[in-house]
């Protein structure tokens, strides 16, 4: 790997909330000496793992032998340490990526948002077990994408209303330029972090029946699974936090590799997107088959899959990095709130969401073999994240809170309706 720019994801870089992890619950706790072997086979496979971020004015480069990835023990249970690492993130100039090993055996992967998402961390980790069980010795390197240029994207992601409006932005800004420095972030980073509130994750199952009951009604209804789960909740939470029209949508994940076909070389890599999906305007049939008809046109969409982190792009790096500044309070900069309210990471929405589908073709042979428990960033724009994990007939359902816990009761009512079937 060689040093590589940052492009479609260098809007990333100065978010606080930045870590994506995966928790992997091994039927025995690994051999940390063993382990740490396997994940140096990993990293000669995918130099990315002993990259750090370079700064150079506000250009970022991911450069690579800046570290040697270890698997670190610590003296806390998986999901504790999964909390843990979400609330100190990752210091980008450092490293990318971190493993660690849990007092009970869990093995912890978490990667930074600017180069990595929760199915590039499964399909990590699959790799690492492999390499542990010595199921395999293929370490020959692959290409990570970082979509430096804009040539390397499709052409459709790009419109002259983008253009537009990102270029009054940057006006506003060059009027008072000036460019950020790790050690900026980490001033904010330390500054946020004395005031942020407590996140607090519930899981719910619905079992083999429940699942089997639902489905049914989804097909009969003409709605996917996903859509079901997502407006259950959307119903629920809407009435529990007041947002304003624009405001009360879905802030959900959408997987952009399905827009470069076929192929592993696009496996390991930031492509998860965001979409904002809500009951569709002048859509006949149902409220749930309106929001369906949302999703379906937004995530099938490339440009709308796109779109939040190719505005980003078209924006000066310096003034993404000061929305994210002025998102943490260490910054006063009208054109960094207006940014960041309107465009960026302050831009509310009533709950992110992730749904994985682990019985899909696409995870055969792929998969660790472990209960795999995922956690996607939690995007400061949004009270709520809810993941939802699919495999051998269960949904899993992963409900975060970022304070309070009135949201709960909301949780658990849409939850009932998903069990009965009654949306």
């Amino acid at each position: 790997m060689k040093p590589t720019k940052l492009g479609l994801t260098r809007n990333r870089l100065f978010e606080l909330e930045n870590c994506v992890v995966l928790c992997a619950r091994l039927t025995q706790t690994p051999d940390e000496q063993e382990l740490n072997k396997a994940l140096a086979m990993l990293a000669a496979k995918h130099p990315i793992l002993t990259a750090a971020v370079t700064m150079d004015g506000a250009t970022a480069v991911v450069t690579p032998d800046k570290v040697r990835p270890q698997a670190e023990p610590v003296n806390e249970s998986g999901d504790k340490a999964a909390l843990t690492l979400q609330n100190e993130g990752i210091d980008f100039w450092e490293r990318l990526f971190v493993f660690r090993i849990a007092s009970d055996g869990t093995l912890l992967a978490a990667g930074h948002t600017a180069v990595c998402d929760v199915k590039t961390l499964i399909l990590l980790t699959g790799e690492l077990l492999a390499f542990y069980e010595r199921r395999t010795l293929d370490i020959e390197e692959t290409e990570v994408r970082l979509f430096s240029d804009e040539t390397e994207l499709p052409l459709t992601v790009f419109s002259p209303l983008i253009d537009k409006t990102t270029g009054s932005l940057n006006y506003d800004w060059v009027k008072s330029p000036r460019d950020f420095t790790p050690q900026d972030y980490a001033t904010a980073k330390a500054h946020c972090a004395q005031s942020a509130p407590a996140v607090k994750t519930t899981e719910y199952v619905l079992n083999e029946e429940e699942t089997a009951r639902l489905t049914a009604a989804c097909s009969e209804a003409e709605i996917d699974v996903a859509t079901a789960v997502a407006y259950a909740f959307y119903r629920e939470l809407g009435k529990t936090v007041k947002l304003r029209p624009n405001e009360n949508a879905v802030l959900w994940n959408a997987d952009r590799r399905v827009f470069f076909g076929p192929g592993k070389e696009y496996d390991i890599g930031a492509y998860d997107g965001s979409v904002y999906v809500k009951l569709a305007k002048r859509t006949k049939g149902t409220p749930v088959q309106a929001m369906q008809h949302d999703a379906y046109q937004k995530l099938t969409s490339c440009f709308s899959a796109f779109y939040t982190d190719v505005f980003g792009m078209k924006l000066l790096p310096s003034l993404t990095d000061a929305s994210h500044l002025y998102a943490a309070g260490a910054l006063r900069n009208k054109a960094a709130k207006r940014t960041a309210l309107h465009y960026g990471c302050m831009d509310k929405r009533l709950f992110s969401y992730t749904f994985l589908n682990f019985d899909l073709a696409y995870w055969n042979n792929r998969l660790p073999d472990a209960e795999l428990t995922p956690f996607p960033v939690f995007l400061q724009r949004t009270p709520y994240r809810l993941t939802a994990v699919r495999q051998a007939g269960k949904l899993r359902l992963l409900f975060s809170v970022r304070e309070g816990d009135a949201a709960f009761a909301a949780a658990q009512t849409a939850v009932e309706a998903l069990k009965t079937a009654t949306l």
